[in-house]
């Protein structure tokens, strides 16, 4: 499944044949076929294995993060890491950017992993760390939007890649009232919030 991934990573779901996995895996396309009746159905397998990507990651970080601010920063820490190191993963976040071109059943892992992240924005909101009253459902899907997002900002430079500069913005994005508060109670001149 990682060269798969990897070959879908590399040229996309148009550009992928079952004979260049065959290829980069050192296997008869029999093989491949024995498996997979199609691309299309080596796809879907390939972007299943993602589904649980985030809440897997939570699990994982949780003990080195108590404070969930940390947490979510350590999460985009370690998504953009993984763009940037893992093929399959980012075989995966393409296929997931390209779903349409595959298949209109193909599922997307976008709610599980929305509703993890919803799960340790409220205990940010509880720990203080994010406003209270925030709704937790939409900066979630907001924050897995900009996850998703990373792939695609990095495609344009040295090869596969994330931003440098993603895991502050995500700081930035959870607590959009303190630098503005911030900048205000300093008597520094701040757009009214109708504007932003």
């Amino acid at each position: 499944m990682s060269g798969a991934a990897e070959v879908f990573g590399e040229k996309g779901y148009l550009g992928t044949r079952l004979e260049d996995v065959a290829t980069r895996r050192q296997l008869s396309k029999g093989a491949v076929y024995f498996h997979f009746a199609s691309k299309t159905d080596l796809a879907k397998a390939v972007i299943a294995r993602q589904y649980d990507l985030v809440p897997r990651l939570i699990g994982r970080l949780r003990p080195r993060f108590p404070r969930a601010a940390g947490l979510l920063t350590a999460l985009a820490q370690e998504v953009a890491r993984l763009l940037a190191d893992d093929p399959e993963v980012r075989g995966s976040f393409r296929l997931l950017a390209e779903r349409g071109l595959i298949d209109a059943s193909v599922d997307d892992p976008f709610a599980a992993w929305s509703a993890a992240v919803e799960d340790v924005l409220r205990e940010a909101e509880h720990q203080g760390a994010v406003p209270a009253g925030t709704h937790s459902a939409a900066v979630a899907g907001l924050v897995v939007s900009a996850l998703v997002g990373l792939h695609h900002m990095g495609e344009g430079a040295a090869g596969p890649g994330v931003p440098g500069d993603w895991p502050p913005l995500l700081g930035a994005l959870l607590a959009l009232d303190s630098p503005y508060e911030a900048r205000a109670s300093a008597g520094a001149s701040v757009p009214s919030r109708a504007c932003m």
